[in-house]
C-alpha cells in the first residue's frame, strides 16, 4: 500500500511507494527532500488531485541560486525553501490572494512599504524645495530626484512582485521612473501593502509597519 506523507517545505500531499519506506525522496513540486516513514499505522488516507508520484532524490541533482536570497536551490524548485519566495509564475497566481499570510512574507512586504514610504516623503520634499533653491542649485536637485526614482523602481518592483506577480512589479517599476506617474505609482503600492499587512493584523503607523511584531 503506498505510504501517504506531507511535504513540510510546501505542504503538498504526496503517495510513496512502500519500496521507500526509511528512506528519503524528493518533492515533485518544491524539490524538499522528505523523509519517508518505515512504518505507518492506521495511516489517513489522502485525496490527491492531481495524486503525484514521490521519486528517489538524485545525488547528482542541479542547484541555481534563489533570485531573492541567493541561497543554492534545486533547479526544479518552484518555491525557495530559505526565504519562502515562489519561484514559479502560475503558483504565485494561484497563491495570490493569500500573500502575506507566513511571517517571511510580512516581513518582506513591511521591509519594502518602509523603503518606499521613505521614498514618497523625499519625494514631496523634493517636490516643494524646489520652489525655494535659487535657480543655479535647480540641476542639482532634478539629478536628486532622478537618483530617488531609481531607488523608488527596485522597492516597488520588489514588493510588487510579493504582493502581485513579476510582470506587475516590471511595468511598476518602469513607470515609476515617470515623473508625477511615478508618485502615483508609489501612492498606489503603498496601499495595496497597508490592506494586506492590516488583513494580516499588523498595525501600520505613518512609517509603515515594525518589523519586530511580526512573528
Amino acid at each position: 500500500m503506498p505510504i501517504s506523507i506531507t511535504c513540510q517545505e510546501c505542504g503538498k500531499g504526496l503517495r510513496a511507494p512502500d519500496g521507500l519506506a526509511g528512506k528519503k525522496a524528493k518533492c515533485p513540486q518544491c524539490g524538499t527532500v522528505i523523509p519517508v516513514p518505515s512504518d505507518v499505522v492506521d495511516a489517513e488516507v489522502m485525496d490527491l488531485e492531481p495524486e503525484q508520484a514521490v521519486a528517489p532524490p538524485s545525488s547528482d541533482a542541479k542547484k541555481k541560486p534563489c533570485p531573492m536570497c541567493g541561497e543554492m536551490i534545486q533547479s526544479s524548485a518552484v518555491k525557495c525553501r530559505f526565504c519562502g519566495e515562489l519561484l514559479d509564475d502560475d503558483l504565485r497566481q494561484r497563491t495570490k490572494g493569500r500573500t502575506g499570510s507566513s511571517p517571511t512574507d510580512l516581513k518582506a512586504i513591511a521591509s519594502f512599504q518602509k523603503g518606499i514610504i521613505f521614498c514618497i516623503l523625499i519625494y514631496l520634499g523634493a517636490v516643494g524645495a524646489q520652489f525655494a533653491l535659487p535657480p543655479q542649485l535647480r540641476p542639482i536637485m532634478g539629478l536628486g530626484v532622478l537618483v530617488l526614482g531609481v531607488v523608488s523602481t527596485v522597492f516597488v518592483f520588489r514588493l510588487a512582485m510579493r504582493i502581485y506577480s513579476t510582470g506587475v512589479g516590471i511595468v511598476l517599476g518602469i513607470l515609476t521612473l515617470i515623473p508625477c506617474i511615478g508618485l502615483i505609482v508609489l501612492l498606489i503600492v503603498n496601499s495595496k501593502a497597508t490592506g494586506i499587512l492590516k488583513e494580516n493584523g499588523i498595525t501600520v503607523g505613518l512609517l509603515g509597519a515594525n518589523s519586530s511584531d511580526i512573528k
